[in-house]
């Protein structure tokens, strides 16, 4: 007879902890956002000044006198070698938004589509101690050859 009401006790305990709402462990925390000296002013200044280089420069009008209209552009890929975490994505919309402001240009949508491909590469180099961004693009065309190309650097901000 003693069993009878252990048996009622172990099987209420073991009902009242499997019944019991449990929380689900924390989810761990996110870490940080990489930092980096690249800055988004850094991305609009940079796009502004290498594409207003690409537009001054003759290959987009002796593209245009050879197919009778303006060349069509894609974004291709953008490197980064800087090991700063440069948003290479936030880049190439401030490239492309600079490239949709010009009439002497069309936007694709992919690379199959264009004429000629916007590519680059982001790198740190140090000039006089001074850790600066050295951003190098070109546009090259079907057959790989470059139709312009140029480069600038910026100084690195101190995340």
């Amino acid at each position: 007879m003693r069993i009878l009401p252990l048996c009622a006790i172990v099987a209420a305990t073991v009902l009242a902890i499997g019944c019991t709402r449990q929380e689900p462990p924390a989810a761990p925390l996110a870490p940080p956002a990489p930092t980096s000296g690249w800055t988004t002013d850094d991305s609009t200044a940079v796009a502004q000044s290498l594409i207003d280089a690409s537009l001054a420069d003759p290959w987009s009008g002796r593209f245009k006198d050879r197919a009778g209209r303006v060349p069509v552009v894609a974004m291709g890929a953008l490197e980064d070698r800087t090991g700063d975490h440069v948003d290479v994505a936030s880049f190439a919309q401030a490239l492309s938004a600079r490239l949709a402001t010009s009439p002497a240009v069309a936007l694709a949508g992919t690379e199959q589509a264009a004429d000629v491909t916007l590519s680059g590469t982001i790198s740190l180099v140090k000039v006089q101690g001074e850790a600066r961004f050295q951003v190098d693009l070109r546009l090259r065309n079907a057959s790989g050859d470059a139709e312009w190309q140029s480069g600038l650097e910026r100084p690195r901000q101190t995340p």
